[in-house]
């Protein structure tokens, strides 16, 4: 009668189990004890009535990953009626009352109708791709490549203006954070504008936008790794110093930067909801430390940034302070080569109008302190 599907793209659950004709149940399956929480599943019934779902955490990675599940648990889920991966997705309540340790789902099917449920609002790789091919029909717009996936994906970028200075925007280090991939595609739509701006912008620099740098997490619905299990935000260490990271994507990344060296780099990532130590929209900013980077010229351009960053973005709306990188991390990585950076966290909740917005607002501030 209720039927539970787990296998198709961007989707995320195991070990399902039918505790009755409309209640099922799942684990949210995470590819490590930090990365368990992302979940997208469809329900489709031949009959009319109210479905149950009951998630909880994936037990493999039992009990690290039970803290990761409980501190994502959401209050509201992301919802699409129709068609599997529908552009309208609607904000929906999850239940108050729910067994230990699970986030329980209820909701109204029509006779056959197929409803889909994500813990994130999801960007499926095919929809990336679709955009892409059409911001790419544009003048003044070229579709790319950095290269090929673990599994032989293409890793698929577009590059904008015709100006000596190259500047850099990616998402989807993390393929369940599409907030990100929401940002740069929403910067990709200004940049190719009539907006006077983006005008001048085109003129002055070369902008190589990569939306999904995991397309394999992407495709596997995956929360926080490639196909191999590598964690690309953390692949890059050592690569200033003359190392080639082990991670595919990460490579074809880091010699995209050591032909073209961009002056300017954004990397767009996503809070997954809320937070109560902080205030609307709950975004973030990261920043390399000081022992990061290669000289004090490299580090005071990198503050003039983080000060334009903190006053004319909302990053520090969250935690309220700057959070630092990892030696593993591309921008500790672009701090040695003197190359300043921008981490930014948008947030899931707001939805993808505001997604696009921020990482516009974000482009608008980080090229005022380039060229100032």
């Amino acid at each position: 009668m209720l039927e539970l599907i787990l296998d198709r793209e961007s989707h995320n659950g195991r070990h399902p189990r039918q505790l009755g004709p409309w209640h099922w149940e799942c684990e949210a399956r995470g590819d490590n004890a930090h990365y368990c929480y992302y979940f997208h599943f469809s329900l489709h019934t031949a009959l009319a009535g109210e479905a149950t779902v009951d998630i909880g955490p994936d037990a493999a990675l039992h009990p690290d990953g039970l803290h990761s599940f409980r501190a994502h648990v959401p209050e509201a889920v992301w919802l699409s009626r129709g068609a599997t991966h529908s552009v309208e997705w609607q904000r929906h309540p999850v239940e108050r009352e729910a067994p230990h340790d699970r986030i329980r789902v209820r909701v109204w099917l029509d006779s056959g109708e197929t409803v889909s449920i994500s813990r994130m609002r999801p960007y499926p790789l095919s929809q990336v791709t679709a955009r892409l091919a059409q911001l790419a029909a544009q003048p003044g717009a070229r579709r790319v490549s950095l290269g090929q996936s673990v599994e032989g994906r293409e890793i698929p970028a577009l590059e904008v203006g015709e100006g000596p200075g190259s500047v850099l925007l990616l998402a989807g280090q993390h393929p369940a954070e599409f907030g990100g991939t929401q940002a740069v595609l929403g910067a990709a739509e200004y940049l190719l504008s009539r907006v006077p701006e983006a005008t001048v912008l085109r003129a002055r620099h070369t902008f190589t936008l990569v939306p999904v740098l995991n397309p394999d997490g992407n495709f596997r619905g995956n929360t926080g790794a490639n196909a191999r299990g590598e964690d690309l935000y953390r692949a890059f260490e050592g690569a200033a110093s003359g190392g080639t990271p082990a991670a595919p994507e990460a490579a074809a990344l880091w010699a995209w930067v050591r032909e073209l060296r961009p002056a300017l780099t954004l990397n767009f990532h996503t809070f997954t909801q809320p937070s109560p130590r902080g205030d609307f929209p709950w975004e973030g900013l990261y920043t390399p430390p000081d022992e990061a980077f290669a000289d004090a010229g490299a580090r005071e351009r990198q503050r003039l940034l983080d000060d334009l960053l903190a006053w004319e973005t909302e990053g520090l709306s969250q935690h309220g302070t700057f959070s630092r990188h990892v030696p593993g991390a591309l921008e500790y990585q672009l701090a040695g080569l003197g190359v300043p950076s921008v981490f930014y966290e948008v947030q899931d909740a707001v939805g993808p109008f505001r997604q696009a917005r921020t990482g516009v607002r974000v482009l608008q501030t980080a090229l005022r302190a380039w060229e100032s």
